[in-house]
């Protein structure tokens, strides 16, 4: 019986060549990774097993061959140093198999050096203080200097020294230099700082609320000794002295052209109090202030008060007041006297007063009326005077001032004299006119708000400020001023802030705010790094060598703690050097020769330049290439020329350059169709000429081949220049195996219990070395069968020869 199959639809066939079968699953290679507190101080160490050849070494990062040297080949160490953070592995190769590692991860804790210095002040331009160094980053371990600012060349190592902190400084700018001592790779890093000189403004400047009063030692007691009581001193805006100014200032007391007493330092808060001899009570006495730093000199006349004893108001009843000073030369306990002149009696009181009253007192009396006063003190000295209510007090009223709010813009109180009204009378006022700004406030009606004596302060919906202008009220009362009308002015601040401008500085930033203002103002540093908040400056001034990081600053009006204008930004510190550790190195030319090395670094200081030393500060070139050195490692120290920062680097001359293909040398074996990459790990050549097999030239390092055919094999060489020398031709060897083919084999027929057999043919795989020479390659033919039950089995090699049987 016959038994008919066709070979395609039973059998499955394969050819497989048997040169360069590689067996990898016996072999593997692990990393492990030394993370490093220093930069560029990672490090990966592999381990190979399992391989038969001399294991070598290569470490990638994304995909990118970064050792050896130069991007390509592979090295006989299974160690990698000198790595900067991030993720690599590790392939290990001996020849006849490849291993590639898990990913392992490089953590470099080291950060960027940052050294700031908060800005110094002094009142007198001829005094010093000192200045501190803040530093963070880096090992933690620091060496200081001081310099110029103008100096870009750090100063020797004998001039650093381990203190922070450089005392004795005048006026004027400073660039300091700070060393990390730990790490090989050492980082100099400098920055500015400033002493500014804040003069106190010219005592001309300043004035007094209340007059020097010669007084008691003790208040209101005359047996105690005397003193002068001076106020706290005050410029236009009521801003009082500020305790910095304060520090530039006198005061000292004269009877006529004698010194009396001092002279002493201004208090920096509150008055100054100075003790003076017995004896001068009804002397002419004066306060003289002087600023220290220019010498210059403003006299105040000293008062002797005796009681405040005055006239106030005559409607809608008469008032008068009085006070007795806690600074005036009345001695309690006093008894204070009033009599009716008219002889009735009617009014008439006596009373004693134990303690001083700052404040007034008031007293009605009756209308039309004249009394006499008289008040005896302890030491009974006796003053005298009278009071007159017959005339009509109440003229028109005056505004005595407009306190501007120191908290926002364009707002100002209104502060009247209501002449001749009692204290604590009801009045209210309603606007006629306003300002354009403000012409909603036509018509409204609002209350004013009694103060001492007969001062009132209009009040806006129960508030103290009115927007900016000009006002006509007409006031509403129990009949004093009833009906009456007046002008009336709000004052306020004006400030158009635009924003705030920032300028690069060497290892620091400047910064002021802008827009239109008044010099009224000042900039405050609200929030920032330690040891700037609370710094001011006046509206015209800059923050200068100011450390970097996230600020809150102020617009305000000078001494006040509110501001107008506020605004939050970020100054980031940057590296001032960037070293690529991966792309630097150089290549002797031939062993034992020399060659160059070349540095990959970048600033990101504007304008600068960086300049390079390989005999640790000696000599400086511009050029990033050292030329005719020998295999070695080297240490080279990187300098920007805009500050003078400084970062010393290790880098390496290796003499084993190799050309490569798929980063194999000597020779590789490829199928036809196959995409390959020349490459020689020749880190940083200036020229690169390959040489194909067929004679064509061609330029650049790496070289990348496409779908490869026969036509590709031979040896390609290639030849790299340096500054200083050219190596001899470097050579790798592309062998390119072609496709077996089989020829197609038709339907059988077979007879059961009869021997059959079947033959294969077709062409053998051939291994090109050059575009016309091949070798023939072994080629096994290997079949597989899908109906063993025929008597053929499953699956099998070379030619078929099997007896058939019947399913």
């Amino acid at each position: 019986m016959k038994l008919n199959f066709t070979f395609i639809s039973s059998l499955v066939l394969f050819l497989l060549l048997t040169t360069n079968i590689i067996n990898t699953s016996a072999q593997s290679v692990t990393a492990v990774a030394t993370n490093s507190s220093c930069p560029d101080g990672g490090k990966i160490t592999a381990t190979a097993t399992g391989f038969a050849g001399i294991v070598g070494y290569q470490l990638k990062k994304n995909e990118i061959v970064v050792r050896p040297l130069g991007g390509s080949g592979f090295q006989t160490s299974n160690v990698f140093e000198n790595l900067p953070a991030g993720t690599y592995d590790v392939v290990a190769d001996d020849g006849l198999a490849t291993a590639n590692s898990a990913p392992v991860t490089i953590t470099i804790s080291y950060t960027t050096v940052v050294a700031s210095v908060a800005p110094g002040t002094v009142s007198c331009g001829s005094s010093t203080t000192s200045l501190s160094v803040n530093t963070t980053g880096g090992s933690g371990s620091f060496l200081y200097a001081i310099t110029p600012t103008t100096e870009t060349n750090a100063p020797p190592i004998a001039s650093f020294q381990s203190s922070n902190i450089f005392s004795g400084l005048a006026v004027g700018s400073y660039k300091f230099w700070v060393k990390d001592n730990t790490c090989a790779s050492a980082t100099l890093v400098n920055t500015t700082g400033s002493v500014n000189n804040v003069p106190a403004p010219d005592v001309s400047a300043f004035g007094l609320s209340v007059q020097p009063a010669l007084t008691f030692l003790v208040a209101n007691k005359h047996l105690s000794g005397y003193r002068v009581s001076v106020g706290r001193f005050e410029r236009s805006g009521n801003l009082f002295m500020t305790a910095a100014e304060a520090s530039s200032y006198t005061v000292e007391v004269m009877d006529g052209a004698v010194s009396v007493a001092g002279p002493v330092a201004v208090a920096s808060s509150g008055s100054t109090n100075i003790t003076v001899p017995a004896g001068l009570v009804n002397h002419t006495l004066t306060v003289i202030l002087k600023n220290t730093c220019t010498g210059n000199t403003k006299v105040f006349p000293v008062s002797q008060l005796g009681p405040g004893m005055h006239l106030l108001a005559s409607c809608p009843e008469p008032q008068a007041m009085y006070r007795l000073l806690s600074y005036s030369l009345v001695s309690l306990p006093a008894t204070i006297t009033y009599t009716n002149q008219d002889g009735t009696g009617v009014g008439n009181r006596t009373f004693t007063r134990t303690g001083a009253n700052d404040s007034f007192i008031y007293v009605n009396f009756p209308a039309n009326s004249k009394f006499d006063w008289k008040v005896v003190d302890a030491s009974n000295e006796e003053w005298t005077g009278s009071h007159d209510f017959t005339t009509n007090l109440v003229t028109n009223a005056t505004q005595w001032n407009s306190y501007v709010n120191n908290c926002a813009l364009k707002q100002g109180s209104i502060e009247l004299i209501m002449n001749g009204v009692q204290n604590s009378i009801p009045i209210k006022y309603e606007i006629l006119e306003a300002p354009v700004d403000a012409a909603s406030l036509v018509g409204y009606v609002g209350n004013m708000q009694a103060e001492w004596k007969n001062d009132y302060r209009l009040l806006l919906n129960n508030q103290l400020y009115f927007p900016k202008g000009r006002y006509k009220i007409r006031f509403i009362d129990a009949g004093c001023y009833n009906g009456r009308e007046m002008f009336v002015t709000a004052q306020g601040n004006e400030a158009n802030v635009t924003g705030v401008t920032k300028t690069a500085n060497c290892s620091s930033f400047n910064f002021k705010i802008v827009g239109v203002f008044g010099t009224g103002f000042e900039q405050v540093v609200v929030a920032g790094p330690a040891g700037t908040v609370g710094l001011v400056k006046s509206s015209t001034e800059t923050f200068t060598s100011m450390p970097y990081g996230t600020y809150t600053v102020g617009l305000r009006i000078r001494n006040q703690t509110c501001n107008i204008y506020t605004d939050t930004f970020t100054y980031s510190a940057e590296s001032s050097i960037e070293f690529d550790s991966i792309n630097s190195g150089g290549f002797t030319c031939t062993a034992g020769g020399t060659g160059d090395l070349v540095i990959a670094a970048s600033t990101t200081i504007p304008g600068a330049t960086l300049e390079y030393s390989i005999n640790n500060g000696a000599n400086w070139q511009t050029s990033n290439v050292f030329q005719n050195l020998s295999e070695g490692s080297y240490t080279v120290i990187i300098k920007e020329t805009g500050c003078g920062n400084q970062r010393t680097v290790a880098v390496s001359v290796l003499s084993n350059i190799q050309a490569t293909i798929n980063n194999q040398p000597v020779s590789t074996s490829l199928c036809e169709g196959s995409n390959t990459v020349l490459n020689i790990n020749a880190i940083g050549g200036t020229k690169y000429t390959w040489t194909y097999p067929d004679g064509s030239i061609h330029l650049g390092k790496v070289q990348n081949l496409t779908n490869i055919s026969s036509a590709n094999a031979g040896v390609y060489s290639v030849v790299v220049e340096a500054g200083s020398c050219v190596t001899p031709p470097q050579t790798v060897a592309l062998k390119v195996v072609t496709k077996p083919t089989i020829n197609v084999v038709g339907a059988q027929q077979a007879c059961i219990g009869v021997v059959k057999e079947i033959a294969f043919n077709g062409n053998s795989a051939k291994e090109y070395t050059s575009a016309t020479s091949f070798t023939e390659l072994t080629t096994t033919y290997t079949w597989t069968n899908d109906n063993p039950a025929i008597g053929l089995p499953a699956s099998g090699t070379g030619n078929i020869s099997f007896t058939p049987t019947n399913t």
